[in-house]
């Protein structure tokens, strides 16, 4: 039997010793276990916060990649879980913005995590976003998302990534959100 390697990286370390692979997470150990995962993400804003954006990146990556593979060792019945992994996309696009990396190229990236998302980590994602201030104040101030990408019609359905691609003049919901 092959014995399975351990990461060495801190921060690697950190996100598995925080999600605890094999364990099941019940209902009422949630709470708690969703704060142990706070103080590993609160690490990696530290991180972006100091000026080293483009280090967190791929930590993000590695922490939704993560979440996704604990998702079905969770009891998420108060979405808690799902809660906090949508706050890593908004930190993952906070890093990609702070780090200077092209927003089209963040655009895409998102895009293709929202069509493939099995446990609907990016739905509702847009008020995730909002809540964490990455909608810049000239986007904020006309009503994107609100307004003109949205037109009163609600949120459109989980997955639905052709609505955000096909709105006229490159106005994708991403772009809305994105500065």
């Amino acid at each position: 039997m092959m014995k399975r390697q351990l990461p060495t990286d801190p921060v690697a370390c950190a996100i598995e010793s925080a999600l605890r692979p094999g364990h099941f997470i019940s209902y009422n150990a949630g709470r708690s276990f969703i704060t142990v995962l706070e103080a590993v993400e609160a690490q990696l804003k530290a991180v972006v916060e100091c000026g080293q954006a483009t280090q967190a990146i791929p930590y993000y990556e590695l922490f939704i990649a993560a979440c996704e593979e604990k998702a079905n060792e969770i009891d998420d019945s108060a979405n808690n879980f799902t809660d906090f992994a949508a706050g890593l996309f908004c930190g993952w696009v906070q890093a990609r913005e702070a780090a200077g990396f092209d927003t089209t190229d963040t655009e895409t990236r998102l895009l293709a995590w929202m069509e493939d998302d099995p446990w609907s980590f990016c739905y509702g994602l847009e008020r995730h976003l909002r809540r964490a201030d990455t909608i810049s104040r000239h986007h904020s101030s006309r009503g994107c998302l609100g307004g003109r990408v949205f037109r009163g019609t609600g949120t459109p359905a989980h997955g639905d990534a052709q609505v955000y691609r096909g709105l006229p003049g490159r106005h994708s919901y991403l772009s809305a959100i994105l500065p």
